[in-house]
Parts: structure tokens; sequence; C-alpha cells
């Protein structure tokens, strides 16, 4: 089985050197490139096309929202997941409405955003229990 090809978005460079290499601790994940802002995340993207895209929400020049609202252009096939220390309502929302596959909060274990990665490129969506609850009381209320 090949592995799982990654796009790293986040500002912090320290913050992507550390999910690099817990990743690809794994085996079968693999970080095709890097990126520090929404533009370079979208531009990675084009020209690696890979399976999944890891993506903050607060970057410069383009946010983790903007990015994932324009990713399909940019790679059509790409599933984007959010790694972000928001859990306000507001940014998961529109994360979703965009077309994010999966939000998960930076506090969370290496099992847990394994286990989200792999459920994302199942095909599959993938939330921590904390947004779902959220996404769950903002649907049903509607």
């Amino acid at each position: 089985m090949p592995a799982i090809r990654v796009v790293l978005a986040d500002d912090h460079e320290i913050v992507r050197n550390g999910i690099k290499i817990l990743l690809e601790s794994e085996g079968d994940l693999e970080v095709v490139g890097e990126a520090s802002d929404g533009q370079e995340a979208l531009d990675e993207c084009k020209s690696k096309q890979p399976d999944i895209l890891i993506v903050d929400i607060n970057m410069p020049k383009m946010n983790g929202i903007e990015t994932i609202r324009q990713l399909k252009v940019y790679s059509p096939t790409t599933k984007a997941l959010v790694l972000s220390m928001h859990e306000d309502e507001e940014y998961i929302l529109q994360s979703v409405e965009v077309g994010a596959t999966g939000y998960l909060l930076k506090g969370s274990n290496k099992q847990e955003f394994v286990k989200a990665i792999h459920t994302v490129q199942k095909g599959e969506k993938y939330f921590t229990g904390d947004i779902s609850n959220i996404l769950e009381q903002h649907y049903l209320n509607l």
C-alpha cells in the first residue's frame, strides 16, 4: 500500500518540523511538502498533488479557510484536514462549509492525529469529539 502523501501548512516552522517527525515515524505517511502560508500551501498542492493537506487556520497572506476554499482548483483530489488551536464555532463551521473533511485540535494526541489522517484518506470525515458536538448542535438547530 503506498504511503499517504501529505502537505503541511502552518506558519510556525517548529510546529511543521514536529508534525513532520511525528507523521514520518508512522511509516505509511510521507510529508511531501511544507508551507508557511496559504498561498504556498496551494502552490505545494498544485505541484505535489498530495492526498491530504494539513492546514492551520491562522496563517499570513491567506488563512486556512480561504486556502481550503481554493484547494479544489489547485489540487482537485486533495482532502483538507484542519489542525488548529481554535475551537470557536465560527472557525469550525466556516472550515466545514468551504470543504474541510476533518478538524482536529492541536491539543490532540498522536494516536488521534494519525487516526484522523487515515479516516480522511479513506474518504470519511473526522471531527474530534468537541468539534463534533459543535457541528451537531449547529446543524440540528437550523
